[in-house]
């Protein structure tokens, strides 16, 4: 009897679990994604981001997520709190400016630290 529950509530969790799965693959084929290792260079490059920002996004992955962001923005308060957020590995959404192939790309940023089950980010 209680290993049913245990079963019934394991294969409940799978279920939901797919469904946050398929939520998050879709955000990151729908919206601008990069992952960042825990020293903040890019690992992962979401596909829209080039057709956003350019082929520059394309060749971003390896580089430090902050040489993204446009250079007028590099003293602004947002900067330092989107900064911070990544140094810190804490949870931040604004507005920043991204450089982009020929201009800049004004963007809402989520910076969302993931962390594994050892607890590491």
């Amino acid at each position: 009897m209680f290993n049913q529950k245990l079963k019934a509530e394991i294969a409940s969790l799978q279920a939901e679990l797919a469904q946050y799965k398929r939520a998050s693959d879709n955000l990151k084929q729908d919206l601008l994604h990069w992952q960042l290792s825990s020293d903040s260079t890019i690992q992962v490059c979401g596909s829209k981001n080039e057709s956003v920002l350019g082929s520059r996004a394309g060749r971003a992955v390896g580089e430090p997520f902050i040489s993204l962001v446009a250079n007028h923005e590099h003293k602004s308060k947002s900067f330092r709190n989107l900064s911070d957020a990544i140094n810190n590995h804490r949870h931040w959404s604004g507005s920043i400016n991204l450089k982009a192939e020929d201009s800049h790309a004004s963007v809402q940023l989520i910076v969302q630290p993931h962390y594994s089950a050892k607890g590491g980010v």
